[in-house]
């Protein structure tokens, strides 16, 4: 998925990435603050780290092969450091 392609969606709740899918681009995600669901496929090997920026709703990533469970970790670690950092600075 392309930089900035779903970007702002304030609706989207929930998303299936489709199988074949092998990256999801910076920002793609940015500022969906609905979204509080994503499943990855099996063919995705590189998110980048910016892809979910501001999604403070997100609470499960799911994936079905085990492949990439660090860069989840990673992201899942990031999300939850950006919001600390969010609420600090409020």
């Amino acid at each position: 998925i392309g930089a900035h392609a779903f970007e702002r969606c304030t609706m989207l709740k929930e998303i299936a990435l489709p199988g074949g899918m092998t990256r999801v681009s910076k920002q793609t995600f940015d500022d969906c603050v609905s979204l509080t669901s994503v499943e990855l496929p099996e063919s995705l090997v590189f998110v980048n780290s910016n892809a979910f920026n501001h999604c403070e709703s997100l609470e499960e990533v799911k994936r079905l092969d085990a492949q990439v469970d660090l860069l989840i970790k990673m992201a899942e670690d990031y999300f939850k450091s950006k919001k600390k950092d969010e609420k600090q600075d409020r």
